[in-house]
């Protein structure tokens, strides 16, 4: 009996004890989850801060586009507003005219088609000749006076801008009708508006001519730009009505060149 207890304690003394063995894993197991753990926070915590920025700078972008938009639309809206203006001063000028003249020679005598001032030739010339009538002397001093009166408006400001639209000449246009030779259609409409011309100038003086000479214009369009029918076929209606004077403000583009490049440099 004493030979077997001491068997079996040496059996029990001799057997292996692997629990510190799985204590000591699990304590490994644990730490390292742990920092993995760690990194994930830190990682996420990295990314979650990144992201904000990210989104901060988008909002930040999406901010000033939209106020980039904003003056852009502003600005092409200003833009409009001026080209308007340039484009209203214009018409006024031939409102003025013809207001003017009609005022000063009944109603109906200068007659406007879209940007021009016409007036029936057969009252201002003979048939067929290019002397200036009583009426037509009338007109053209009439007209003269208008004109000039513009033109000294717009001297005052030819060095701003933004003040007004600028004139490059009054250009006055002989027409016929479509009969007889073009070669004598063309020299009596060329001679009718430049005796018209001609005549404006006569009640400038020499300073006046000098100073505001090169602002007068005479030019011929014969039968090729009929204010009624065609070239080919015109009624004898049609042919009166074509049988003209006409009188053409011409404006520099230099109004509406400034205005697009001022836009220009304020994007």
């Amino acid at each position: 009996m004493i030979y077997k207890r001491t068997g079996y304690r040496q059996g029990r003394e001799n057997k292996t004890d692997y629990w510190p063995f799985i204590v000591n894993l699990i304590s490994s197991l644990a730490l390292v989850l742990f920092f993995a753990m760690a990194l994930l926070a830190i990682t996420a915590s990295y990314n979650s801060l990144r992201y904000k920025a990210a989104a901060e700078e988008l909002e930040k972008e999406k901010q000033t586009q939209e106020s980039e938009s904003i003056e852009l639309v502003e600005k092409h809206k200003q833009l409009v507003d001026d080209i308007e203006r340039i484009i209203g001063a214009r018409q006024k000028m031939y409102e003025t005219i013809m207001t003017e003249l009609n005022e000063h020679l009944g109603q109906g005598t200068v007659m406007r088609d879209e940007t021009r001032l016409y007036v029936n030739a057969e009252t201002l010339f003979e048939p067929n000749k290019w002397e200036l009538t009583e009426a037509g002397r009338e007109l053209a001093g009439e007209l003269g006076k208008a004109f000039m009166k513009i033109l000294k408006e717009q001297h005052k400001y030819i060095a701003d801008m933004e003040s007004g639209v600028r004139i490059l000449n009054l250009e006055v246009i002989g027409h016929t009708d479509n009969r007889g030779k073009e070669s004598g259609n063309r020299l009596l409409s060329a001679q009718r508006s430049g005796v018209f011309v001609d005549y404006m100038l006569s009640e400038l003086s020499e300073e006046g001519r000098h100073t505001y000479g090169s602002y007068y214009k005479s030019s011929s369009m014969s039968k090729y730009s009929p204010i009624a029918g065609t070239v080919i076929s015109q009624t004898d209606e049609e042919r009166a009505r074509s049988r003209r004077i006409e009188f053409v403000i011409n404006f520099s583009d230099e109004d509406f060149n400034y205005l697009l490049e001022k836009y220009s440099e304020s994007r």
